[in-house]
């Protein structure tokens, strides 16, 4: 089997070919193409591949090229990891974003506004080309913003697109380790879209599923943010319908729905209330005092899910996670725990995705940013700089496994030492990142080995809070037929306006791409509550300013 990589001169991609070769008979890849716009990128990690194959006599054939037809043409899986602008176009999203006194992460606030702006038309393209010589594909995402750019190929590819990241893997097999389970006899609620999910229940094999999402009764666990199910209608200002397009045409299984279902429309954006909803709507951007209300609002108390009075489970339907938060020496023991505190995991009754940390204390992860001697973008373009000079010059592969150990120790500095959260936990011998995803996934659904992970797929009916398009991460069972949602107890009250605020900006960027709208582009800066629109003209202005890639969005 041929497996071919978009983006294959970039800096993980060791990682995807070590975990390849050591996995290399169950996958039955012959083939790995490695595909990059940079040809001196793409040379170098072929190097460290070809050094890291030395010992490897029936490693897969290398193959590298710049021509995108011909890398796509023949796959049988398709990894995108994609990055418009390089390293170069982080630092731009960062510095923009801060010198207008807002957050500029890669994948929250306004930078991920941006970098989506820019992915989407390139993912789309690359999406249209997979359809076409090579529909019978499967084609695993890395490319961020996940969920965005997942949803935006799920035009062209239907359900054989499926995005993943490695956080909420990474997370539950930190919380099932200090629960002292093993993961294999355990399910777990996970829900949300990427960066932006929970962890709430952790349930022992043998129990019975929660009654789906879609199905059970979700005002209970709205009351607190103060959503109903009667409270789901487009705002006035959404953008309008967007159709999905046919699995069928792009020669996809549809999974868990039926034809009609395939084929609906989405349901545009959101309407929001509380805090949130007066930063969209009055003009009144999320900072300094207002950051607090935003914490509260989306840090607070969460229903309680899961228990004899709530998910349905067999027996007890104890929730092995409650254990683990009412035990503050364990809570400390785990990454999110020293992040987040044990105080404010009680009171969500969950453990979010590190990525919250964003939500949470906004005023205070800005100010560290900007005290900060450089921003995450600007380590890594001088790292990566540092690290292909010395491909170059010494052994390949000893000088790439040198910077991947320290980006790896120094991912998310900021929002740790702000904590007192300490040092990274990075142990080598764990499950991989990335990469193990990607692997799992591709072997389940090469060889029909059904696999239980949380993923970046259409919803479904598993959220009842977001339409059956939209792009969410949750819990899926993976085989030779794709990818399905597994049932889930709904998401916690606390995530609703959240969510849905997140998923109006990503469609608000769909609609600007689709459109070329400038207008479409302000309102997805607007919606995003790490923005709002105070700042939301002025930021799209200055970053079509320093990117080329943005002259498509055109004045209304």
């Amino acid at each position: 089997m041929r497996l071919t990589i978009l983006g294959g001169g970039g800096f993980r991609v060791p990682l995807v070919h070590r975990a390849l070769l050591a996995d290399r008979r169950r996958t039955g890849i012959t083939e790995l193409v490695l595909h990059d716009v940079d040809n001196d990128r793409l040379n170098a990690i072929g190097r460290v591949l070809t050094a890291q194959a030395r010992d490897v006599p029936d490693a897969p054939e290398l193959i590298t090229t710049t021509d995108l037809d011909t890398a796509v043409t023949g796959a049988d899986f398709v990894f995108c990891a994609i990055r418009v602008g390089g390293l170069r176009g982080r630092v731009i999203d960062e510095r923009v974003a801060l010198g207008a006194g807002v957050l500029g992460q890669e994948t929250v606030g306004a930078g991920g506004i941006s970098y989506g702006l820019r992915t989407v038309p390139e993912a789309r393209r690359i999406a249209a080309s997979i359809a076409r010589l090579a529909p019978a594909a499967w084609t695993i995402n890395f490319t961020n913003p996940a969920g965005l750019v997942t949803e935006a190929m799920a035009t062209h590819l239907g359900d054989r697109v499926i995005g993943i990241c490695d956080s909420p893997s990474g997370l539950v097999d930190r919380v099932v380790r200090a629960i002292g389970a093993d993961p294999a006899t355990v399910r777990v609620d996970y829900a949300g879209l990427n960066h932006l999910g929970w962890l709430y229940g952790v349930h022992r094999l043998g129990h019975a599923h929660p009654p789906s999402s879609a199905n059970a009764p979700v005002a209970a666990a709205a009351s607190r943010s103060g959503w109903s199910p009667d409270s789901t209608s487009r705002s006035a200002s959404a953008p309008p319908p967007r159709s999905a397009g046919s699995a069928a045409a792009a020669g996809s299984a549809v999974i868990g729905s039926s034809a009609e279902a395939a084929g609906s429309t989405a349901a545009g954006s959101y309407s929001v209330t509380g805090d949130c909803a007066a930063h969209i709507t009055a003009g009144s951007p999320p900072l300094a005092a207002d950051l607090d209300a935003l914490a509260t609002e989306f840090g607070g108390r969460a229903l309680k899910i899961g228990g004899p009075s709530g998910s349905g489970a067999e027996g007890s339907g104890e929730d092995l996670l409650d254990g683990l938060l009412n035990d503050r020496a364990r809570l400390d023991s785990i990454e999110e725990g020293r992040l987040f505190g044990a105080d404010r995991l009680r009171d969500l009754g969950a453990v979010p995705n590190e990525y919250l940390h964003y939500y949470y204390d906004p005023a205070g992860t800005l100010a560290a940013l900007r005290d900060a001697a450089q921003t995450r973008g600007e380590f890594l373009l001088g790292q990566q700089h540092r690290c292909y000079a010395e491909i170059a010059a010494h052994d390949p592969l000893d000088a790439w496994l040198a910077a991947w150990r320290e980006r790896e120790a120094t991912y998310m500095a900021e929002n740790r030492e702000l904590a007192g959260a300490g040092e990274r936990e990075h142990d080598e011998s764990r499950p991989a990142g990335y990469e193990g995803v990607a692997l799992a996934v591709m072997r389940a659904l090469a060889h029909n080995e059904p696999a239980t992970l949380i993923l970046n797929i259409r919803n479904r009916g598993t959220l009842s809070v977001l339409d059956d398009d939209a792009v969410v991460e949750v819990p899926c069972t993976v085989d030779g037929n794709g990818a399905a949602p597994q049932r889930i107890a709904p998401l916690p009250s606390h995530g609703v306006e959240l969510v849905r605020a997140v998923k109006t900006a990503e469609r608000w960027v769909l609609e600007a791409v689709a459109s070329g709208s400038r207008t479409a582009a302000v309102r997805a800066m607007a919606a995003h509550p790490l923005v709002g629109p105070q700042a939301a003209a002025r930021l799209i202005d200055a970053y079509r300013t320093e990117f080329p890639e943005l002259a498509y969005l055109r004045p209304d």
